[in-house]
């Protein structure tokens, strides 16, 4: 299933003021996006830290 254009610019317009904003920024310069893959890797790296970190408790 296709979006015309007027559907993808009425979501956009739609869109919480802060989420707007952060757009406006992006498009400006003034915030950097991460990409996604780099964004996924930050998180196994985190989750595997925090996992690896705690004690592993065997119940009796």
């Amino acid at each position: 299933m296709g979006f015309t254009v007027e559907q993808i610019a009425e979501e956009a317009l739609s869109l919480p003021s802060e989420a707007r904003n952060r757009r406006d920024g992006v498009r400006a310069g003034a915030i950097k996006t991460v990409p996604g893959r780099e964004v996924l890797e930050r998180a196994r790296k985190s989750v595997a830290l925090r996992t690896s970190a705690q004690p592993t408790f065997v119940s009796p």
